[in-house]
């Protein structure tokens, strides 16, 4: 089950909940036949997206198409913030946020704001593309720093992750190719850089530069950010699920509990997203792209144990040595009595061959006695 059936399945039941879905484009995952309650929410209304994905950097980039005319109805625009924009209507039930966050110019910021228009206990459903199996690939790993300097300075401090977009986004988005990278040198970011330059300095005067992926997480760095935000008492969230990305596929699913009470025992919460964290499968790239010390530190304990374990079984290997000696020779003396028998076959091969021939010549000595008698 992916995660888009997940969340209509197992996640939001009820089908009168009050819905809210974030930049939906042109594959919502709440359908408002199924879901009369559901209303989508932008950054543009209907005519700008749709004039924005005729064609933009972001899809020269990334290589990604979209099919205007499938494009779902804006039921509000957002101005400035959840909390302006929602002033005034009745509070949510869940939000529904897949492939959005990473757009955001401010994620804490968002998600801070997110707690102004959820009822209390309600939820966030994430749906994320993990940097390592789309075209975020080659990218630098977002962290807990990048998203704080830009809640404290403001989004003119996105310019570096404006150029580390440009300069090193591929176009290449089937994540298969990079759970099976045989040939990854053939995908290797070739982007002009006096392009990502002048986008890079255009983000420095405070310029929003459209559908840039401001924050390039795989799985686990995400949960990471979550358990710093929670340390440094910032967002009122408890990680109520967390589906790290599964084989041959790019998304991994957190669902947020809204609990404004959560730093009162944030300790147990430390505690669950430790726990997230250790859930999610070591790789390759877990280890050597952006996942840090600790990650690095679990890899060197892992070839510790398996060194152990190479000098415990060479150390069987020493004890037995007499009774590997023993089997030698058991399997030596098989084997030339195998030889001999086989020798014995061929031999009786022939002595039946020439039966065959003694017992023709017979047969025609009898049947020339029989013609004499006659």
């Amino acid at each position: 089950m992916d995660e888009r059936t997940y969340i209509r399945d197992c996640i939001i039941i009820e089908k009168d909940k009050r819905i809210l879905e974030l930049g939906p484009l042109n594959r919502p995952i709440i359908s408002k036949d199924e879901y009369p309650n559901c209303f989508y929410v932008d950054i543009r209304d209907t005519e700008e997206i749709k004039k924005l994905y005729s064609g933009n950097e972001y899809l020269e980039t990334t290589g990604i198409e979209v099919d205007t005319d499938t494009i779902v109805d804006i039921d509000y625009v957002l101005k400035d913030s959840y909390q302006k924009t929602f002033d005034g209507v009745e509070k949510f039930d869940y939000i529904v946020a897949s492939h959005v966050l990473e757009h955001t110019g401010n994620l804490i910021d968002t998600l801070q704001d997110f707690a102004s228009v959820l009822k209390p206990g309600a939820h966030v459903c994430i749906v994320y593309p993990d940097k390592r199996y789309c075209f975020d690939h080659f990218r630098e790993a977002a962290s807990f720093r990048d998203a704080f300097d830009v809640y404290t300075q403001g989004t003119i401090a996105n310019a570096r992750m404006v150029l580390d977009f440009y300069f090193s986004a591929v176009e290449e988005n089937s994540p298969v190719k990079y759970w099976h990278p045989e040939h990854i040198e053939r995908i290797l970011p070739k982007n002009d850089f006096e392009r990502a330059k002048t986008l890079y300095e255009e983000a420095k005067t405070g310029m929003v530069i459209s559908d840039v992926h401001y924050w390039p997480f795989t799985d686990e760095g995400f949960i990471r950010f979550l358990y710093d935000c929670i340390r440094a008492k910032l967002l009122p969230f408890h990680c109520k699920e967390f589906h790290p990305t599964q084989e041959d596929t790019q998304e991994f699913l957190v669902l947020l509990e809204y609990d404004k009470d959560i730093f009162v025992y944030s300790e147990k919460e430390l505690d669950n997203l430790r726990n997230n964290i250790e859930s999610a499968p070591l790789d390759f790239f877990n280890v050597y792209y952006g996942m840090g010390e600790q990650n690095n530190l679990k890899w060197e304990e892992k070839v510790e144990e398996l060194q152990k374990d190479i000098i415990r079984k060479n150390q069987i290997l020493i004890n037995n040595e007499d009774e590997f000696e023993k089997y030698r020779k058991v399997v030596k003396e098989q084997q030339e009595a195998l030889e001999a028998y086989q020798k014995q076959s061929e031999y009786i091969a022939i002595l039946e061959k020439e039966v065959v021939k003694y017992r023709k010549v017979v047969k025609e000595q009898q049947e020339a006695l029989e013609a004499y008698q006659k």
